[in-house]
């Protein structure tokens, strides 16, 4: 008696079980197709950003954001990035070229209007999982990356609409402590700089 009862509730209980794996596995392949979509919209996106409206910089475990001007290295904040009116988007790919990993010595890279600066680079210290961004604070950033460690990189994409040519921009770190030395100015220029 005592089987037929243990037999009959672990019969009952068998289709849920199943129905539960099931829908687990339909699950998991929805976000694999999802993210793989995903991944195939931004390479296109990317793909169709031309070389002019693209700017690389680097983050090391100084603390600065370094990149080539022409065919000079130069540290932040003594450079600027320039984005051509012509480009709808413009794109500013971020590599971590430290050790460091991002836990001790994370960087990302923000665009904002620079009397917003000091705001955002401060406000969100408590914000690690939002990318060291105060929600509250979200509206004033134009875009940003994710925060990445040594080795890793992160793309900004800016949809230059937004950017209005009266107004002066600049792009900042947000991890704690990290704008007073990783900053720069972000300028909208009639024809692309080489």
């Amino acid at each position: 008696m005592i089987k037929n009862v243990v037999l009959l509730s672990i019969l009952s209980v068998l289709p849920a079980t199943l129905t539960y794996a099931q829908g687990a596995k339909s699950a998991a392949k929805s976000t694999e197709s999802k993210s793989s979509a995903s991944k195939k919209a931004d390479s296109k996106r990317a793909a169709k950003i031309s070389p002019e409206c693209k700017f690389n910089i680097n983050g090391n475990d100084e603390m600065h954001y370094t990149a080539t001007i022409g065919s000079k290295p130069v540290i932040s904040p003594a450079f600027d990035i320039s984005i051509p009116k012509s480009c709808p988007l413009f794109e500013i790919t971020l590599t971590h070229i430290g050790k460091l990993p991002k836990e001790a010595m994370g960087h990302n890279i923000v665009i904002a209007e620079t009397a917003n600066l000091e705001k955002i680079a401060t406000g969100g210290s408590t914000f690690k999982d939002k990318d060291y961004i105060d929600p509250k604070a979200d509206s004033l950033v134009i875009a940003h990356s994710s925060v990445v460690g040594g080795g890793d990189h992160t793309t900004a994409t800016i949809d230059t609409t937004k950017l209005d040519p009266k107004k002066d921009y600049s792009f900042f770190c947000t991890f704690p402590g990290h704008f007073a030395l990783m900053k720069g100015k972000v300028l909208l220029v009639d024809k692309p700089v080489k």
